[in-house]
């Protein structure tokens, strides 16, 4: 027992980073061993490597064409959304009258709307951006009226009885408590934004990266569709830090 308690706090002792790297080394090692093993069945890194090298230049002009719908759309999103959520939280009768639409637009699937954006604005960059601004725009109304309301309160209460002006509670209470609500809000939107872009450029066949996938797909070319999902994973990644990081440097005293 005492052996097995020492093992234990010897395992303990390695740092988090070792582990994180040993892990990826042992996956890619058991993906690159079992993919040689059996080649027709899976791709295996080297190979998956190799193809994004030889379609460096496609993969980057899709990435481009995704990229630019995604900026836009969320872009808008984050301006609409925040606008939107603390109107509603800030003035009844806006709640009453867009809680409704709210509801039943951010429970209904993206992806059946589809069909509707295609017959109202075609197939394009328009339809990539409305599908972007529809995946992301209610995370961030929903987090923003939440953040407002839960900051509306005692320290409106408070900033009122120093006869603080509303304009004044506004910016020096209610925008900075709301901040990392409406972070949350963006950091989920981001990637319900890129979400949104794939899916409609692999359902309305529109150029970027879901129309590249679908091509790889539907040729069995696994070893060129690894790839572009990998680096998807990566982007969103460091977009969700990033904004993490843009949150610390706004609001440093929530750490």
């Amino acid at each position: 027992m005492t052996t097995l308690s020492a093992e234990y706090a010897l395992l303990g002792r390695i740092p988090p980073r070792v582990v994180r790297i040993a892990s990826v080394v042992l996956v890619l090692v058991t993906w690159e061993v079992a993919g040689r093993a059996a080649p027709r069945w899976a791709s295996y890194p080297w190979e998956i490597g190799a193809a994004f090298v030889d379609n460096a230049d496609r993969i980057a002009e899709a990435f481009v064409e995704t990229f630019k719908a995604v900026g836009v759309g969320y872009a808008l999103s984050v301006v609409g959304g925040v606008l939107i959520g603390f109107g509603m939280a800030r003035i009844r009768v806006v709640k009453v009258a867009l809680d409704p639409y709210v509801a039943v637009l951010y429970s209904t699937p993206r992806i059946t709307l589809i069909p509707l954006a295609i017959l109202l604005i075609g197939i394009g960059f328009n339809l990539r951006v409305l599908m972007s601004v529809l995946a992301s725009i209610f995370p961030m109304i929903i987090n923003t009226y939440a953040a407002v309301d839960s900051v509306s309160g005692e320290l409106e209460e408070t900033a009122r009885s120093f006869t603080a002006s509303k304009w004044s509670i506004t910016r020096t209470v209610l925008i900075p408590g709301a901040i990392p609500g409406i972070f949350v809000g963006m950091r989920v939107g981001i990637i319900r934004a890129l979400v949104g872009v794939i899916v409609a450029e692999m359902t309305a066949g529109a150029a970027g990266v879901g129309a590249l996938l679908l091509v790889f797909g539907r040729f069995f070319q696994s070893e060129k569709l690894f790839g572009p999902v990998l680096l998807l994973g990566l982007v969103s990644i460091l977009l969700t830090r990033g904004l993490s990081y843009l949150e610390r440097k706004l609001a440093p005293w929530q750490e």
